[in-house]
């Protein structure tokens, strides 16, 4: 696993990180005596049991059971091999990374390879007809009249493919790719007759990156918009490339997502090109007209608010509406909105009042989600018809209700009174009382709903042998006077097969190394069991202080678990011979069993 990079390489990464600051980067923690508490970022769950212990440099999770060393957490934040996974630490931490990468999981994937290449290659080439041909002068053109600078082109490397649809065949011609690689990579039309045409011709090509910046897929943009042509093609899904789950500049903005603890939602690409060049670098955009939830959910791994900033037009407000419902269902994220004014969307923002002007919106000029549905509500509303007034200060009223805080409630029930003055506040608080009575009337009592439960994984009861092996391993690990009484027996085996493995990794590593380190013995196991088992046993609440007493007493809780798996075994033993009559054998398990109670009965 690490023959590529020294171990020493790979523990003085660990060692310069802390891990504390690296998890509390991704997962909210609190401080609870000498441990860190959070939510687990790899399973749902309400009530924090996800630890962090700074002095083992080590996290697990009490409810699904994950734990490991820091390398261990991005492996299984970002399903990426340990080497990408040392790679990521030393990069976040600014330790230099001088070892080049060979086995990532989608190297590791000879169809995966090919893909990356071809996607690679064609990015390059349409990058480089964009900046340096003749064939790319009007895109160019274009790009710059839209306030697209040269370097804002190198940033997010856009391209252009020409209107010639041979320019992708011609280039891999000689690059030896399979017939599959082409039809599975989604740059190419194939023809009943097997020939091959690009997908993309004609467009502005803006590369689609996974969150490790290798491009995995294209949306272009026609040059002219006409009525016969889509004004964004996008690639189709494929083995790199699933639309649900990607998100546009995520690579690039996820650093400053998670210092800001903040992301900014856009529609499209080129808002959050124009706002990335007016300061604004945690923009992100999904693929389709809303969010999944696989992209919500990797969005609050990193943020704790979000500021959806879709177009000023009458589809943009109705699409926020829509993903501001989609998110109070899945997170408890805060939301914010930017209410564009003139009905302009965030890049023509930037076109017409400037950088500086978009900056400053988007830092002050935010609305809470009760505003902006103020403002939704009534777009369509004639105030001036009594029974639309009505209907339109009870929708309000309805959407207070869900507003938490009492004192946002207060603030909000004023401006209504202010808007609407033939109004007193105490009607309207009488009123919007009214409507949370008849909200909680409307819940459905729990028994009656047909509920999709998340259920934690299940915790398997150890019984009080394999807890007592458990202490034993733990104090062998952590009090030496442990390990050499240990050491000194003759013949000592664990019960439990995985305890068992773990102690003869244990003193495999004593040997290889000297000196035991837990955060660095996690480095040494490769067995993802073997390593969350070892992060349970870290960090179990046992009892700190040690004695012979307790020695003893473990041993003999140990010899009184193997003699009652042993009777268990002599009985079933002693069952079978009775069922086919074998009268003696029958007789010599029953003396058998009667010695193992008298030696089970002399350890209690």
């Amino acid at each position: 696993m690490t023959s590529r990079i020294p171990f020493q390489m790979i523990e003085k990464i660990r060692e310069q990180t802390d891990i504390v600051s690296i998890i509390g980067q991704y997962v909210q923690l609190r401080k609870t005596g000498k441990n860190h508490l959070g939510l687990c970022p790899f399973h749902s769950e309400k009530t924090a049991s996800f630890t962090v212990v700074e002095d083992k440099q080590m996290y697990y999770c009490f409810g699904c059971g994950k734990g490991g060393n820091v390398f261990k957490f991005f492996q299984d934040l970002e399903d990426i091999d340990f080497l990408e996974a040392v790679k990521k630490v030393a990069e976040i931490e600014q330790i230099p990374f001088t070892y080049k990468l060979k086995n990532s999981k989608k190297q590791q994937d000879p169809e995966s390879f090919s893909l990356l290449k071809m996607h690679e290659k064609a990015a390059k080439l349409y990058h480089h007809l964009l900046l340096n041909t003749e064939a790319g002068t009007k895109a160019l053109a274009y790009l710059k009249s839209r306030g697209i600078t040269e370097e804002l082109i190198e940033i997010f490397q856009i391209g252009f493919a020409p209107d010639a649809r041979i320019l992708l065949v011609e280039a891999f011609e000689k690059d030896g790719f399979s017939e599959n690689d082409y039809l599975n990579s989604g740059l190419f039309t194939i023809r009943e007759d097997g020939s091959k045409l690009d997908r993309f011709y004609n467009r502005i090509m803006f590369p689609i990156c996974d969150d490790s910046g290798k491009v995995i897929a294209f949306s272009g943009r026609v040059l002219e918009d006409t009525e016969n042509d889509a004004k964004y093609l996008n690639s189709p899904e494929t083995k790199l490339f699933n639309k649900s789950e990607n998100l546009y500049n995520f690579y690039l903005a996820s650093s400053n997502v998670r210092k800001a603890k903040e992301v900014f939602l856009f529609e499209g690409f080129m808002d959050v090109i124009a706002a990335w060049f007016a300061g604004v670098h945690s923009g992100v955009a999904s693929m389709g007209t809303s969010f999944t939830k696989n992209q919500i959910t990797k969005l609050a791994r990193y943020a704790n608010n979000v500021v959806i900033a879709y177009d000023g037009d009458d589809p943009g407000q109705k699409s926020t509406q829509k993903v501001i419902n989609e998110l109070k269902m899945q997170t408890d994220l805060g939301i914010q909105v930017l209410i564009l004014p003139e009905k302009l969307d965030p890049d023509e923002y930037v076109r017409k009042y400037g950088e500086k002007a978009f900056y400053e919106f988007a830092k002050h000029g935010r609305s809470s989600v009760f505003e902006f549905k103020k403002h939704y509500l009534k777009k369509d509303k004639n105030l001036v018809n009594e029974m639309e007034k009505i209907a339109y200060i009870n929708e309000l009223l309805k959407e207070l209700a869900q507003v938490t805080s009492e004192l946002e409630q207060e603030v909000y029930l004023n401006q209504i009174a202010q808007e609407f003055p033939e109004l007193t506040l105490e009607t309207l608080r009488r009123q919007l009382n009214l409507i949370k009575s008849e909200q909680r009337k409307q819940v459905v009592p729990l028994k009656k709903v047909k509920q999709v439960v998340k259920v934690k994984p299940v915790r398997q009861i150890v019984s009080a042998g394999e807890k007592a092996e458990r202490i034993l391993l733990f104090r062998i690990m952590t009090d030496r006077w442990f390990c050499e009484q240990v050491n000194n027996l003759s013949s000592f085996n664990f019960h439990v097969q995985a305890l068992q493995k773990l102690y003869d990794s244990y003193q495999s590593f004593c040997q290889i190394y000297g000196e035991f380190i837990a955060a660095e013995f996690l480095t040494y196991l490769e067995d993802e069991k073997e390593k969350n088992l070892f992060s349970e046993i870290m960090m179990s609440t046992f009892n700190m202080e040690t004695s012979e007493e307790e020695f003893k007493e473990l041993f003999k809780t140990i010899q009184r678990e193997k003699l009652k798996v042993k009777i268990y075994e002599k009985k079933n033993k002693q069952q079978a011979a009775k069922k086919i009559g074998n009268v003696d054998q029958e007789l010599d398990l029953a003396m058998e069993i009667i010695e193992l109670k008298k030696s089970y009965d002399s350890k209690c």
